[in-house]
């Protein structure tokens, strides 16, 4: 009886032990099954999301320089541009032609959300007329200095390209940026240039205020680099860190940033700016030095599978 008590005891722990041990293989090649799709689902999203903000501020700018260069190079517009950069244009011929152009340049302002005003500036960087200007005199000068930005891009304007100026874009999706087209006199030669100013906050921010499919916790920020530190120039979802970054986390701090504004692409796992571990994905705007990076807190995003894991442990 005893003997055939142990035999029993014996066989229904080996089925046991066998039943635990199927379960828990079972369980783990599940959990890692579940772990990698839910792995590639989630960088499917920040990669999608990361590549649709980059086009859409591509695409933007795009389109404004384009229509920039369409406006500076319409005959009439360089036609009075020329009356006003001539010594020997009559007084009443000159004043004629600068309120020709400051109507032209209002209504091109107008078509679109976000511009502040357009301006024409001779090769000196001295405002020749402008949106923002009240009735005046003919070939009256402004305060505005362009003349370094002019100087480093002279041989693009010459080239007929368009350029972006940055040195007006602020922090948190403030400030403007420039957009500037060269205008040619009748001999295709550069005899002026043309700028628009366009909003950051009505223009480009509001494509990184919407955090559709990054949960609690997820953004895309914009941003670019300045004296060698990175300068967000979308607005933030959450407040940042009051410590210095670099000095507590080193190089994993705002790593997948620096990888975007130096030329790389990829997904990474990286410090934030408010000292958070993130997984993001990040993209170069190469004709800007701009960077794009979609991230979302590692604790959300693999909460799914820290609570599949805990669920691992306790059947084992």
């Amino acid at each position: 009886m005893k003997i055939s008590n142990s035999i029993k005891f014996r066989f229904a722990a080996g089925v046991f032990l066998i039943v635990t041990v199927v379960t828990v293989v079972l369980g783990i090649v599940s959990f890692v099954y579940e772990k990698r799709a839910i792995e590639n689902r989630l960088y499917a999203q920040l990669n999608a999301v990361a590549d649709l903000k980059k086009e859409m501020v591509v695409k933007f700018l795009a389109e404004r320089a384009n229509d920039l260069k369409t406006m500076s190079g319409s005959f009439y517009q360089r036609e009075n541009v020329s009356v006003l950069l001539n010594p020997t244009s009559a007084a009443l011929s000159k004043k004629k032609a600068s309120q020709q152009l400051r109507r032209r340049l209002n209504s091109f302002k107008n078509m679109y959300v976000g511009y502040l005003g357009l301006e024409i500036l001779d090769l000196n960087g001295s405002v020749i007329v402008s949106s923002e200007d009240g009735p005046g005199e003919p070939g009256e000068r402004h305060p505005h200095d362009h003349r370094a930005a002019l100087s480093l891009h002279a041989e693009a304007l010459k080239q007929d390209a368009s350029v972006i100026l940055q040195d007006h874009i602020g922090t948190g999706g403030t400030g403007h940026l420039e957009i500037a087209a060269g205008m040619r006199d009748e001999q295709e030669r550069l005899m002026a240039v043309l700028i628009s100013k366009i909003s950051l906050a009505d223009t480009i921010s509001p494509l990184f205020s919407d955090y559709t499919g990054l949960g609690l916790t997820g953004e895309t920020t914009l941003m670019r680099r300045k004296n060698g530190r990175i300068v967000q120039i979308s607005p933030m979802r959450h407040a940042p860190s009051s410590i210095d970054g670099h000095d507590r986390y080193g190089e994993e701090y705002m790593k997948i940033a620096m990888f975007a504004v130096s030329g790389n692409e990829g997904i990474d796992q990286a410090i934030d700016y408010r000292g958070k571990t993130v997984i993001g994905a990040y993209r170069h705007i190469p004709s800007l030095g701009w960077g794009v990076v979609t991230k979302i807190d590692s604790d959300e995003a693999f909460a799914e599978i820290t609570a599949i894991r805990k669920k691992i442990f306790l059947l084992a």
